[in-house]
């Protein structure tokens, strides 16, 4: 299924454009010819049979599906309505976001919320002229990545104070303390923690939870902050900073 946007908005007007993709592979029912006519190198046909061969393993044990997916952040409501989904909502430390975008390369086609005319109307009015102003000129990668954060966390509170029973954690505080905190997060979506599961996610997580400082310089932390701080200062302390 291709999207036309970055984030797509999807509500019940727009969701039969979605449902038959979403259908089948949270079902785990493997669609080889999509994925061959989405195929662009060679390697991705030894991933048809791979993929075909983990969505028949998941679907004959009647696997649990995990969706993860920052774009999916405007279609949370729906796809948690629509699937009856478990929802964990994340932050991440804006000064992290900010690098992690530098380090990317990222450019973001502001464009896409404006084209989005029920989006901005139910949920990002607040932002539009600074999303045109964005729009109209050639960003630096910290003012593109504190409007993209401001507009992310805007929304990620907005559905955490609209729905109190997700769970909502900051990166921060799962990779500082990985054992207890995903310990809590299977028990609170009645999954199996085993040592063996522990472990593994002991293995992949970072702990250098404060790297952004030495990717960006003192001048460029204090612009970033005065841009966040009306949002990012009930989530991050001075001492965060």
């Amino acid at each position: 299924m291709r999207v036309p946007y970055w984030f797509t908005y999807v509500t019940q007007e727009n969701a039969s454009t979605y449902r038959p993709a979403l259908d089948k592979t949270l079902r785990f029912a493997y669609s080889p010819v999509a994925e061959l006519t989405a195929a662009r190198r060679p390697g991705h046909l030894a991933r048809v049979v791979v993929d075909g061969g983990h969505f028949l393993k998941y679907r004959l044990l009647r696997c649990r599906p995990l969706l993860k997916d920052p774009l999916a952040l405007f279609a949370t409501e729906w796809l948690a309505s629509e699937y009856d989904m478990d929802v964990v909502l994340l932050v991440r430390h804006p000064a992290a976001f900010a690098a992690s975008v530098r380090h990317q390369g990222y450019t973001h086609p502001f464009s896409h919320f404006l084209q989005q005319r029920r989006l901005m109307e139910d949920h990002l009015a607040p932002f539009e002229q600074e999303i045109k102003a964005m729009e109209a000129r050639s960003p630096e990668v910290i003012d593109e990545a504190a409007l993209l954060w401001r507009l992310t966390t805007f929304m990620t509170l907005k559905l955490q104070s609209l729905h109190p029973d997700w769970l909502f954690y900051r990166y921060e505080d799962l990779a500082h303390d990985p054992k207890s905190s995903f310990r809590e997060i299977f028990g609170q979506l009645n999954l199996e923690f085993t040592r063996e599961i522990c472990d593994h996610i002991v293995r992949a997580t970072n702990p250098n939870i404060s790297g952004w400082k030495e990717d960006l310089s003192p001048d460029e932390i204090g612009a970033l902050r005065s841009m966040v701080d009306e949002l990012s200062s009930p989530l991050y302390t001075d001492a965060e900073w």
